[in-house]
């Protein structure tokens, strides 16, 4: 019979609970801390460490892929103006920097919008002609049949995610 194994490939018993706190308990008795602060750093500190001895840890879920058909280079730049004028704000902490991110992110919005705009009226254009009918149609019974649509080239892809051509 095969062995049963979670997603770190450790293992899996079934009494994992029962082991983590086993684990806990005997881990955290051999401390002897004096105040309320040292005993909640303690815990924490041994909750954490069994947590991951048991467990394991992770890469974290699946990004998700955001429907970005409508970007332009602009948007693109801005956002990463925008993410890097975050990471010094973050990182720094002054108001100085906290102001330069607020005007990157006005930018990045003034941008996106503009972008979308742009793509939203070529894709209503196309909808003026027999191609864009069908499409839209396509677009409408794949919606109510709940299927995802695949991705396609971004360039070419309308609001919805098809092929506007």
């Amino acid at each position: 019979m095969q062995e049963k194994k979670d997603k770190n490939g450790k293992e899996d018993s079934g009494d994992v609970g029962r082991e983590f706190k086993d684990k806990v308990n005997r881990q955290h008795r051999r401390h002897k801390v004096q105040t309320a602060n040292e005993k909640w750093i303690d815990l924490k500190g041994v909750l954490l460490s069994t947590a991951e001895e048991v467990c394991g840890t992770s890469k974290g879920g699946k990004k998700i892929d955001k429907e970005t058909w409508w970007w332009s280079e602009e948007v693109q730049t801005s956002i990463k103006k925008k993410k890097e004028a975050f990471k010094n704000w973050q990182r720094e902490g002054t108001d100085q920097l906290k102001e330069v991110y607020k005007e990157k992110k006005k930018e990045a919005k003034r941008a996106v919008a503009k972008a979308k705009e742009v793509s939203y009226k070529q894709w209503y254009e196309n909808l003026d002609t027999r191609e864009g009918d069908d499409l839209h149609l396509q677009d409408c019974k794949s919606e109510n049949r709940g299927k995802k649509r695949h991705k396609r080239d971004k360039s070419d892809q309308g609001p919805t995610g098809r092929s506007a051509d």
